[in-house]
Parts: structure tokens; sequence; C-alpha cells
């Protein structure tokens, strides 16, 4: 999934997949042979070493390190094809039951929480060097409803982080199994206790896409959207991680030149806007030697969400990955989506995945790696059918 420490901060684990998949595949005699694969690869290659050319900065080491997360998804879709989504619901809901165990300790055990930090050092299983981290929870210091709640991080170092993982993941299940199914409500319960501000706006898209997928008259879908869109923006108004948040992000950011450390979505995106400017066609540093000096108060270095993709590889090659995965979430609407309008619809996930990316750079985790691999393997509607 991306963003559990113990699996996702060093380099190691991915090589050694990487490897074991390479053995799948050919043991199964998976046919590696998808030239638009290859021409996603080829168009990494060249912004590398165009940007290398012009900064002279980046090592072929970390160019290495970037595309075998890349060769990781295309050999997993080849591997499970469609597939790989049920498993994927499956893992989440099983990370979800035991991040809801944890969360209910936290907030009924005050102590429990303080002694995690404790635990992750104990135990070893904190290979980020931040000793907040544990295997399967992380310590969250971050509360809601005046102090009284502790949020749900899962396994991550924050709620955000894990709505990254939990909102696909409900769009997934519900294609799956329905609303009403024990995944999808125990996935549906993780969201709302994460407290996450992308979170419930990219689960208030999902629930106008389950409502226009239903079966009820459109009299009834009409009257179900009235009152979601009552509802959030009752919650939109009452609540302060809601409203007071982006207010005060806004804020922030009318108060903050380009020059202030990049620090909130809405600056990020200011500092985005800037970079695209400056470097409209091949964007900027890419994939940097790590350990190269970076600039936190640059006015074109962002850092968060989808606009640091943006400014890293430019307008043009940005504007290819949105189509790209929009491309996905077509074909996978049009598949499952009972012959509704599926080129309108699919904007719906197309839109929550980019709500909750707005405040995470995880644009290249696993799930959305192959989400991005996925249409330029397949091209078939069976591929996408996960309604069996």
């Amino acid at each position: 999934m991306g963003g559990i420490y113990f699996f996702y901060l060093l380099p190691p684990p991915k090589i050694y997949f990487f490897i074991f998949l390479l053995i799948i595949a050919f043991y199964r005699k998976v046919r590696l042979t998808d030239v638009n694969v290859l021409v996603l690869i080829s168009i990494v290659v060249f912004i590398f070493f165009a940007q290398k050319t012009i900064s002279e900065r980046g090592s072929l080491y970390n160019l290495l390190g970037n595309l075998i997360p890349i060769l990781n998804a295309y050999l997993i879709i080849k591997i499970l094809g469609k597939r790989f989504f049920r498993f994927f619901v499956n893992i989440v809901y099983a990370f979800a039951i035991i991040g809801l165990v944890f969360w209910l300790a936290e907030n009924l055990i005050p102590a429990f929480n303080n002694s995690i930090p404790h635990l992750a050092a104990r135990f070893g299983t904190d290979p980020g060097g931040l000793d907040e981290s544990l295997i399967l929870f992380a310590y969250e210091p971050n509360r809601e409803f005046g102090d009284l709640i502790i949020r749900n991080n899962g396994g991550f170092w924050e709620p955000g982080a894990y709505v990254t993982t939990l909102i696909p993941a409900l769009f997934f299940c519900y294609t799956l199994n329905g609303i009403k199914n024990i995944k999808s409500l125990v996935i549906l319960l993780a969201i709302i206790t994460t407290f996450s501000t992308t979170g419930y706006l990219a689960l208030f898209v999902l629930i106008i896409y389950f409502i226009l997928l239903s079966s009820y008259k459109l009299s009834s879908k009409v009257g179900l959207i009235i009152l979601a869109l009552f509802i959030t923006s009752f919650s939109y108004y009452s609540l302060d991680f809601l409203s007071a948040k982006i207010e005060e992000n806004i804020t922030f950011v009318n108060q903050s030149d380009l020059a202030t450390g990049s620090d909130g979505r809405f600056l990020a995106l200011k500092k985005a806007i800037y970079s695209v400017g400056q470097h409209p066609l091949l964007g900027k540093d890419f994939i940097p030697h790590r350990g190269e000096e970076i600039d936190y108060y640059a006015k074109d270095w962002v850092g968060y969400g989808w606009m640091d993709l943006m400014a890293k590889i430019g307008l043009v090659f940005f504007s290819l990955y949105l189509i790209i995965n929009y491309n996905f979430y077509k074909r996978f609407v049009k598949a499952n989506g009972r012959g509704i309008n599926y080129w309108l619809l699919a904007l719906l996930p197309f839109l929550a995945q980019y709500i909750v990316l707005f405040g995470q750079a995880l644009y290249a985790v696993p799930l959305f790696l192959v989400i991005l691999v996925f249409p330029l393997t397949y091209k078939k509607q069976t591929a996408y059918e996960l309604q069996y």
C-alpha cells in the first residue's frame, strides 16, 4: 500500500520484491511485452536525463529507485490482473480492523497512546528513524473536538496519509461488495475516525457517486444528493477541522510570500503555480540525488500533494499523467457502472483521488502506480469488470 513506515521507506524491500515478482512471472510464463509501459518508462528516463543535463543534478541510482516501483506495479498487474483490487480491499480491511482496535485503546486508555513510541524502540519496528512509528500503528498526538478524541492514523504518520489508502479502498470495495457489506462499513468507519479534511471531502464525492450508481428512482437519488449536500454543508461549518482549518490555510497563504517554507497545501499550490511558470515544459528536480541539498524555502520547492509532481515534471507530462489516470476510472466505471454516462461519472472517483492527494505527495506508492499502469496494460472492458 505504501505509507506504513515499516514497508515504505527502505529501498531493499522494494528490490527484493521486484526479484520475487520476476521469479513468479517467469514461473507462470507471463508475457511482459506491453509497449505502452515501455513508453512510460522511456518518458521517466527522458525527463530525468533532460533535467540532469540542464541542472546537473540527479543520479542513476535514484533513477533506478524510481523505476523499480513502476516495474513492481506492472508485474503485480501482469500476475494478478483485476484480482489485485480484491486483494487490496482485503488487506486494507484487515489493517483497518487492527487500526480501529488500536484507536479505541488509545482513546479509552490514555497511557496506551503514550507508550507506543517506547514499543517502537523496543521492538525495532521503526526503520525510518522516527520513534513514533510502529509496524501496525503510529503514535498520534493530534486530537479533535476540544482535544477529546485522538484521530485514527492507522499505521501511517498522520490521518491525512491514511485516507489516501482508505478512500480508494472504499471505492473498490463498493464495486465488489456494495456499501452495506461489512468490509465497506469498516473502511467507512476508519475514514470517519481519521477526522481528515481531505478524507471527508473525498468521502462526500464518493457518496454522490454511490447514490448515482444506486438502483433508486431518479427522484430518490435527487433527494439523497440534496440531503448529502445539506449534511456536508452543515458539517463544513460546524466542524473546526473542515471550515476553520481551510480558512486558516487560506489566510496563511495570503500572508506568506513564496520564500516561506512550504508549509500547508494551499501554499504548496501557490508555489507549484510559480514553479510551473518557471519550468513549464520539463519541470524541475523530478529525481534529485539523494542527499543533495534541498532549499525548502525556495520559491519553486513544493513538497505537497499532486502539486509536487506537477512542479517536478512540468505541465505537458503532468497533463499526460492525468489523462492516463482518468482513462483508468473511465474504463473502470464503464465496466462496472450499469450503463450510466461513464465518462462523466468517472470524474467523481478521479476527483476523490486528487482530493486526498492534494495534501499528500503519495502519487508514487504502489496503489497509485497500479492505477497509472493498469490502463497502459489493459484496454478490454473485461479486464476491469469486478462484479463477478
